[in-house]
């Protein structure tokens, strides 16, 4: 599951939005390893920072390939 943190993302829209994302960018790896995953957030987030999100996931799944 993913968890995310009022912390960083103050409306819970915007923390949906994100988790919902983020679970899609995962579910559509299929050669991901055996590992748990841990993605910490470490700056307040807004609307204008998802598709930033999006595009270093999607950075970090390739690494990992």
């Amino acid at each position: 599951g993913f968890a995310i943190s009022k912390r960083f993302v103050n409306q819970a829209v915007l923390r949906n939005k994100i988790r919902r994302m983020l679970k899609e960018s995962f579910r559509q790896q299929t050669y991901l390893p055996a590992y748990d995953i841990v993605v910490l957030m470490n700056q307040p987030c807004d609307k204008q920072k998802i598709t930033y999100i999006h595009q270093n996931i999607e950075k970090l799944w390739r690494k990992l390939k």
